[in-house]
C-alpha cells in the first residue's frame, strides 16, 4: 500500500516537472494533484512504512514524518481560513494550470493530511486517549476520501460543481483511502476496521448500514442531477423528492435491518440461556468428577503417546518421598523405569504394547513393584484401558488405574505360608516323635562301640565314630528345627555375603559329601552382597547340596558350585552329574509332598521355594536324565533388593 501511494506521488512530481497534465488530473477538466500534495504523499508513504514494525527508531522516524505532514497540511488549510498567502503553495514548483490559488492543495486535502499526520504520531502510543484520537483521525480521512470518490461519480452526470469535495483530485482521494486503510491494518483493534469487521452488535449494524449509506445517496443523487439537468423538474422540487425518497428508503431499510437484528438478538439470548444451562451442568459434572477422582483409593494416570509422558495424575503418589502430583505430571515415561523393579519392567513394557494395539473395550491387568523409598519396594496392581482416540483410529492417550496392594500381597503370602507350615508342623511333630528313639539309640551305640573295641581297631574306625557322633548331633538339631518349623517367622533380611553362606553350608554337608565320595568344584571368589536371611538361606543351600550328593553315584559324583553377577542380579548355580530328572518330575519338583525318592516326605524343596520367594528371588531347574541337574537361584543385588 505504501509503495502504491509513493509510486503515484512520484509520478505526479515528475509530471509537474515534464508537464504531463493527464497524470496530474486523471480526468479531463478535473482538479489536479498539486506538487505539495504529491510531496506530502511521499512523506506519508514513508511514514506508513516506519510504523509497521514495533521498532523504536523507526517509530521515531514515523513520528517526525507525521509532524512534517501536519505542518504542511495545516498551513495549507490555514491559508483558506485566514485568507493569507503563506508562500508555501509554489515553494517547490510553480502551478501553471490553476487560476485561483495556484499551487495550493484543496481544503479537504489539507485537512486529510493534518489528520493522517496525527494518526502517524499516535500509531505507536499505548495510552487509551491517544488510541481514540488515532481511531478518530483515520476514520475522518477514510470518510472524506470516500465522499470525494462518490462526488466524482455524481460529477459525471452534470456540468455543475457538486459540493466542496470536487476540489480534491481523484487520485488524491484514492491515495488517502489507501493510506487510511494501510495504517488501520497495522492494528485493526485501534481503527475503524475493528468497528466494521468486529463481532459485536454495533459492528454488525455498521456492516449492514454502510452499503446503504454509501450507495443510496450516490444513486439518488445521480437520478436527481440527471432529472434536474433534463429540466423535467426544477431544482427545489428535485431536492424535496431526493429528501423524501432518501428518508422513505432509509426508513424501510432501517426497519428491515432492525427486524433482522431483533431476530438475531432473540436467537443469541436463547443460545446464551442454553449455554448457561450447559455451563452449570458441566460445572456440576466437573465438580462431581473431581470429588470422585480425589476420593478414590486408586491412583489415576493418563499417559500421552504423542509426548510419551504422564499427562495427568489425580493425587500425590508418595509425598513424603517427593513423589507429588506436580512432580510426576509431565514426567517422560523413560524416567519412570528406575522406579520399577528390574524384574517387572518387561511386564510394564508388555502392558504398554498391549494397550497401543487394544480396542476401546479391552482391559489389561498386571502387578508390578515400585520403589517408593531407598531399598523399599511396594506392590501395585495396574489396570490399563484406552482413554482418548481423537480420530477414531490413532490412539492418543491411555489410562492406568493403580492401587497399592502390598498389604494384600503380604497377607495372602502369610496365609499361604501359615497353611503350608501348619501342614509341615504336623509332619514335623510326627517325625520328631518317631525320630527321638532312633537318635538316642545311635548315641548309645556310639558310646558302647567306643568302650568295647580294642585299641588296635580304634584308629581304623575312629573316623567313622566321629561321623556317627556328628550325625547324631545333626539329627538332634534337625528334630529341634522340625519342632520349631511349625512356628513360622518371616525372614529377617540384612546385607550379607552369599559366598560366606555357601561356605558355611558346605562345612555342614562335609560329612555327607565325604561318605558319598563326591568331588566339590567351587567357581567363585570374593564377596557377593545381597539382602537375605543367613540362617534360612543356609537351610536352602544345604538342602540342594544334600539332594545333589544323594543323586550321584558314590565315589563318582561331582558337584559344581558357582556364583556370578549378571546385570542387576547375583546368580548362585549348583550342578551335579547325577541321575537327573524327567520333564514331568521337574514341573512338580517344588510341590508340597512330592518326592522322587523311595523314602522321604517331599517337604524339603517346597520349603526351599518358599524361602527363595521371601528373598524376592527366583529359582530355575535344568535337568537331563542320566546327565545331571542344575539349580540356579537369582538374587537381586544389595542395591536393588527388596526390604519389606
Amino acid at each position: 500500500m505504501s509503495g502504491t501511494v509513493v509510486t503515484v506521488a512520484l509520478a505526479v512530481l515528475i509530471s509537474w516537472i515534464v508537464k504531463l497534465p493527464l497524470v496530474l488530473s486523471v480526468f479531463s477538466g478535473a482538479p489536479t494533484m498539486k506538487f505539495n500534495t504529491a510531496l506530502g504523499f511521499v512523506l506519508a508513504g514513508l511514514g506508513l512504512i516506519s510504523v509497521v514494525k514495533k521498532d523504536k527508531l523507526l517509530n521515531s522516524v514515523g513520528a517526525a514524518l507525521g509532524t512534517l505532514i501536519i505542518f504542511i497540511g495545516f498551513l495549507s488549510f490555514l491559508e483558506y481560513f485566514i485568507n493569507v498567502d503563506l508562500h508555501i503553495d509554489n515553494l517547490f514548483w510553480p502551478d501553471t494550470y490553476t487560476g485561483t490559488f495556484p499551487g495550493r492543495m484543496a481544503r479537504t486535502t489539507g485537512l486529510c493530511f493534518t489528520f493522517f499526520g496525527v494518526a502517524l504520531l499516535t500509531a505507536s502510543s499505548r495510552r487509551l486517549v491517544y488510541k481514540r484520537i488515532h481511531k478518530f483521525a483515520l476514520g475522518f480521512v477514510a470518510l472524506i476520501s470516500v465522499m470525494a470518490i462518490l462526488t466524482f461519480f455524481l460529477q459525471s452526470v452534470t456540468t455543475s460543481k457538486v459540493l466542496v469535495f470536487n476540489s480534491m483530485a481523484f487520485h488524491t482521494a484514492i491515495n488517502f483511502l489507501i493510506l487510511s486503510l494501510g495504517l488501520s491494518l497495522i492494528d485493526p483493534r485501534n481503527s475503524y476496521i475493528d468497528f466494521i469487521s468486529g463481532v459485536k452488535v454495533g459492528s454488525k449494524l455498521a456492516r449492514k448500514l454502510l452499503p446503504f449509506l454509501i450507495t443510496m445517496p450516490l444513486v439518488l443523487g445521480i437520478m436527481l442531477l440527471y432529472i434536474a439537468g433534463s429540466e423535467v423538474i426544477d431544482t427545489e422540487l428535485g431536492i424535496a423528492l431526493f429528501t423524501v425518497a432518501y428518508a422513505l428508503v432509509g426508513l424501510l431499510y432501517t426497519t428491515w435491518i432492525s427486524g433482522k437484528l431483533n431476530i438475531d438478538d432473540l436467537e443469541r439470548r436463547r443460545l446464551e440461556h442454553s449455554l448457561e444451562l450447559n455451563r452449570k451442568e458441566l460445572m456440576e459434572t466437573a465438580r462431581f468428577k473431581k470429588k470422585l477422582v480425589t476420593a478414590t483409593p486408586e491412583f489415576i494416570l493418563i499417559i500421552n503417546l504423542s509426548t510419551l509422558s504422564i499427562r495427568y495424575l489425580n493425587k500425590d503418589l508418595f509425598p513424603l518421598e517427593g513423589l507429588q502430583k506436580d512432580n510426576i505430571e509431565g514426567m517422560p515415561l523413560i524416567n519412570v523405569l528406575p522406579f520399577v523393579h528390574p524384574r517387572d519392567r518387561e511386564k510394564l513394557t508388555e502392558l504398554h504394547r498391549n494397550l497401543i494395539k487394544s480396542s476401546d473395550d479391552e482391559v489389561y491387568d498386571v502387578e508390578v513393584r515400585l520403589k517408593l523409598k531407598e531399598n523399599k519396594w511396594e506392590w501395585f496392581s495396574l489396570r490399563g484401558k484406552v482413554f482418548n482416540r481423537p480420530d477414531g483410529v490413532w490412539l492418543e492417550e491411555y489410562m492406568l488405574l493403580m492401587r497399592n496392594i502390598t498389604h494384600q500381597k503380604r497377607t495372602q503370602k502369610e496365609l499361604m505360608r501359615a497353611k503350608q507350615f501348619s501342614i509341615q508342623g504336623e509332619i514335623a511333630r510326627t517325625l520328631a516323635h518317631e525320630l527321638r528313639n532312633p537318635i538316642a539309640s545311635i548315641g548309645m551305640v556310639k558310646q558302647v562301640l567306643a568302650k568295647s573295641w580294642e585299641k588296635g581297631e580304634k584308629e581304623q574306625i575312629e573316623k567313622y565314630l566321629e561321623i556317627l557322633g556328628r550325625s547324631s548331633k545333626t539329627l538332634e538339631d534337625l528334630v529341634n528345627n522340625l519342632l520349631n518349623s511349625s512356628k513360622y517367622e518371616p525372614a529377617q533380611l540384612s546385607r550379607m555375603d552369599l559366598a560366606q553362606t555357601v561356605e558355611s553350608s558346605l562345612q555342614k554337608a562335609a560329612d555327607r559329601i565325604y561318605l558319598s565320595g563326591v568331588e566339590v568344584i567351587k567357581n567363585y571368589s570374593g564377596a557377593f552382597h545381597i539382602f537375605g536371611d543367613d540362617e534360612k538361606l543356609e537351610i536352602t543351600i544345604l538342602n540342594i547340596i544334600l539332594n545333589a550328593s544323594e543323586a550321584t553315584i558314590p565315589d563318582e559324583g561331582i558337584i559344581e558350585i558357582s556364583i556370578v553377577e549378571e546385570d542387576s542380579e547375583v546368580v548362585l548355580s549348583i550342578a551335579d552329574n547325577g541321575e537327573g530328572l524327567e520333564k514331568e518330575q521337574v514341573e512338580k519338583l517344588f510341590e508340597a509332598f512330592y518326592t522322587s525318592k523311595d523314602s522321604g516326605m517331599g517337604v524339603g524343596l517346597n520349603s526351599v521355594k518358599n524361602i527363595i520367594e521371601e528373598h524376592q528371588a527366583r529359582i530355575t531347574v535344568d535337568s537331563t536324565p542320566n546327565e545331571g541337574t542344575r539349580f540356579r537361584i537369582f538374587f537381586p543385588k544389595a542395591d536393588l533388593s527388596e526390604v519389606i
